[in-house]
């Protein structure tokens, strides 16, 4: 028999340990589609709701989210959705309520697996941009005509398809408008009420592989009444209709009659997903996602060209139904059995075919900006800007941002336009710009000006305005006649510890060459620490700070400015470590001190120890006695 291994508590807190420190792994899509939308929701789509692999199948989304209340636009036109890899898809909304998040859109899917989920994003949060629709493109496969059955006005439904097979109602309200299986459909009085689709070449379907379908609630059980399609018994036809608790498909030209029918009687005033197929020369009908077994063969051709489409009533307005009708699409292809499956189990319960993510917001990063110098003077020929960027969230540096901006006076007047070719990365995140500032137009003294900038990075959200503040100085050049004065400016600046406290008391000396003469000046500093030198010429001057204590401080400065400030930090010598013998010493009471305070905490621990020792004795004893004395 083999040996078991026993799970400890240890091992365990181990392995939860060991979860803890791993990263865990991000989802396919690394890159955020666009750092204009600030949020996204992942959606799975269960694959063990997907009868087989399809393509360019339109999914359902159908679900109330407080999330897509907060942030999206009140219509949804900023929501849209992506793939995985971050594939934009062409989507519909059929209805959006910005005030509660309910959401029904259709997205059509490239490519859903049965066997792996299948994962896309929901982008929302951009307050300015344009719809994101494309609802004709969320049905391009094979669709001739899509009605989600909801007003457009009181007298039109419209057809989603780019044929524009739009739905006109007998009158105002004649159908009603109700509440569908999904949002919105039509309420059929069974007296006169229908919908007229017209005849546009794009609907004369029958002579060849075709699908109409519908969602359907009946309200009579008995008699004949029909759903939709260019109906006209015993004349040339096609469509669904119900009878005597049967639906039925039928097809009939002048040499040819075919009719299928569901496999068992249906219940009024219940949902149904009803969808006729005609594939290969033979007629299908499907209930609920479930090919009936009930197939008829029809190779002919009904003549209907000059018909029109109906929803609710025959070509010439007689068997109208009395129920309620939702959904009712016609396609130019024989839709498989995998796809109605597939259908129904979307339309029929959304909330089980997919499962909706926690929000994510759009990574964001950080950016500092600086100047080469605080100050320039007209005669300066080049500025340089330095710009710094670091994720948020990991402080890691942001290589390959685009970054645009200008220079302005206080007056918003543009002075040069920083062009975003012109930024030299010279590290990861760090960017460099040069800009030529000798032919800036400057007529007067300490001009405060803004560096404003815009910086984009993928996959992170856009950085606009950021601003930094420098001083343009006039400087009107050496006029002709007799040499002016040497420029002369104030040097001046805190001297502080290592904790940014001022130290009074230092000795403060500043030293130069100038014309040729030395010159010097000694100060005290003054109160906290604060010191200045008054009319010192523009040149290279050296900067000495002694304090009894502190390490002396010395520094060469260039005096270019009326003002150049210049702050001190100075460092506190270390003490001279002790012999160890005179440390032994010093410590032995603290050691004391310490054994004393933990001498009654060391005596418990040995009292339980002991205790713990003892009853596990006791109980190997016994078992000790029975076997005779000796340990296995």
């Amino acid at each position: 028999m083999k040996n078991k291994r026993k799970i400890t508590i240890g091992s365990i807190l181990v392995v939860i340990y060991l979860f803890s420190i791993l990263p865990i792994p991000l989802s396919a899509e690394t890159s955020w589609y666009d750092t204009d939308w600030s949020y996204r929701k992942p959606i799975t789509i269960d694959a063990d709701k997907v009868a087989g692999d399809l393509t360019d199948f339109p999914v359902l989304i159908s679900l109330t989210d407080s999330d897509l209340a907060d942030y999206a636009q009140n219509f949804g036109e900023d929501i849209f959705f992506t793939t995985s890899e971050g594939t934009k898809l062409s989507h519909e909304i059929e209805s959006f309520n910005g005030y509660t998040g309910e959401l029904y859109a259709w997205v059509e899917i490239p490519s859903l697996s049965s066997t792996t989920d299948t994962e896309i994003y929901m982008y929302f949060g951009n307050s300015d941009c344009s719809s994101q629709e494309d609802v004709t493109g969320t049905w391009s496969n094979g669709y001739v005509a899509v009605y989600h059955m909801n007003d457009a006005t009181t007298s039109t439904i419209l057809d989603s398809t780019s044929n524009d097979n739009d739905g006109t109602k007998k009158a105002a309200n004649e159908p009603n408008e109700v509440t569908g299986k999904i949002y919105k459909g039509q309420d059929f009085d069974g007296t006169d009420d229908y919908v007229d689709c017209g005849n546009d070449t794009s609907t004369e379907v029958g002579g060849g592989d075709f699908t109409i379908e519908c969602l359907i609630n009946s309200d009579n059980d008995n008699t004949l009444e029909v759903i939709v399609g260019k109906l006209r018994f015993y004349m040339d036809e096609w469509g669904l209709y119900q009878n005597n608790k049967r639906y039925s498909f039928q097809m009939r030209d002048s040499g040819d009659v075919s009719d299928v029918q569901i496999d068992s009687d249906f219940t009024k005033t219940k949902w149904y997903h009803l969808v006729g197929v005609r594939r290969s020369n033979n007629l299908y009908i499907c209930l609920n996602g479930v090919e009936q077994a009930d197939v008829s063969p029809y190779s002919g051709t009904p003549s209907t060209s000059s018909k029109d489409v109906y929803i609710g009533t025959t070509y010439d307005q007689h068997y109208n139904f009395n129920g309620k009708i939702d959904e009712v699409r016609i396609s130019n292809v024989a839709r498989s059995t995998e796809w109605i499956s597939t259908e129904y189990n979307n339309m029929n319960d959304p909330s089980s075919f997919y499962s909706v993510g926690s929000l994510e917001e759009v990574p964001n990063f950080t950016t500092t900006l600086t100047t080469d110098k605080s100050q320039y003077r007209d005669t300066d020929t080049e500025a340089k800007f330095y710009v710094e960027t670091s994720d948020a969230d990991t402080g890691a540096p942001v290589s390959g941002c685009t970054i645009t901006g200008v220079v302005e006076d206080y007056r918003d007047n543009v002075l040069a336009t920083l062009i975003s070719g012109n930024w030299n990365e010279i590290e990861p995140g760090k960017y460099k710009y040069i800009q030529d500032i000798s032919s800036l137009n400057v007529t007067a003294t300490n001009i405060t000006c803004n560096f404003r900038i815009n910086i984009t990075a993928l996959g992170y959200g856009p950085i606009t305005d950021l601003e930094k503040s420098f001083i343009l100085n006039y400087d009107p050049g050496t006029p002709p006649g007799p040499t002016p004065e040497p420029k002369e400016g104030n040097l001046e600046g805190y001297i502080r510890d290592s904790n940014f406290r001022g130290i009074e008391g230092a000795a403060v000396r500043v030293e130069s060459t100038v014309d040729g003469e030395w010159t010097e000046e000694t100060v005290y500093s003054g109160s906290s620490g604060y010191y200045i030198f008054y009319d010192k010429r523009f040149g290279v001057w050296t900067l000495t700070v002694s304090k009894e204590s502190y390490q002396g401080y010395i520094k060469d400065i260039e005096l270019d400015n009326p003002i150049v400030e210049h702050d001190v930090i100075l460092k506190e010598l270390e003490e001279e470590p002790l012999p160890p013998e005179s440390k032994i010493v010093k410590e032995l009471p603290t050691v004391y001190a310490g054994l004393k305070t933990s001498l009654p905490w060391i005596t418990v621990f040995c009292i339980i120890v002991t205790t713990l020792y003892v009853i596990k004795i006791k109980e190997i004893l016994p078992w000790r006695e029975k076997s005779g004395g000796k340990i296995k």
